[in-house]
């Protein structure tokens, strides 16, 4: 399934005007010199650091928990431009967007320096009346 079939998809359930909520990790985690790229503690870290953003842009994504207990999941990197792009092909607006961060009050000391750093992207899409 692609991108534009999700979007599509949402367009098909969505009432006219309504919309929907994408959340997605921030991009800029996967950039180079992101805390989820370096060896300091974080709550997310790639298992294969050292490998650029490119080719096919997948790869495994290792999530901890306050406890210290994992979960491998496969991470496919889209920028911020190819969510828009899907949405408008299937006649989505973006209608609101916001960054999260990591709130620090919410964090053990084992994720280290992530706070303040994007962690996440809310983006709001609606349909056409």
């Amino acid at each position: 399934m692609t991108m534009r079939d999700i979007f599509e998809s949402m367009k098909r359930v969505l009432k006219p005007g309504g919309g929907a909520i994408v959340s997605v990790t921030h991009p800029d985690m996967y950039r180079a010199g992101s805390p989820a790229r370096a060896s300091d503690p974080c709550w997310i870290r790639f298992t294969n650091p050292g490998t650029p953003v490119s080719g096919d842009r997948t790869w495994a994504q290792e999530y901890f928990n306050d406890e210290g207990q994992s979960s491998v999941l496969d991470v496919y990197d889209h920028s911020f431009e190819e969510y828009l792009t899907a949405a408008a092909r299937a006649g989505l607006v973006l209608t609101k967007i916001w960054p999260a961060t990591f709130p620090e009050e919410l964090a053990s000391e084992r994720y280290g320096r992530t706070f303040g750093y994007p962690c996440y992207l809310f983006m709001e899409f609606r349909k056409g009346k």
